[in-house]
């Protein structure tokens, strides 16, 4: 990430992007603190989310079925 800190013991910032937001939009927010000494990660959600109330990546899936959820949390 341009401006980010170069030093390995700069403070790390992990940033985890909202249901259905990519991890690019999420840089674009955090872009005014790229100047600072800081270290970025904001990895992108491993699941994709379609035909419900967000479409884009997910960390997991829910379609109101808590038994279904739980589940998928396990697998993530």
């Amino acid at each position: 990430m341009e401006g980010a800190a170069d030093r390995i013991d700069a403070p790390l910032v992990l940033a985890l992007h909202g249901q259905g937001m990519s991890a690019e939009a999420l840089a674009r927010l955090f872009e005014p603190l790229f100047s600072l000494p800081l270290r970025f990660v904001l990895p992108t959600a491993p699941l994709q989310s379609r035909g419900g109330r967000y479409d884009g990546p997910s960390w997991y899936d829910y379609d109101g079925d808590q038994s279904r959820f739980l589940a998928g949390l396990q697998r993530t």
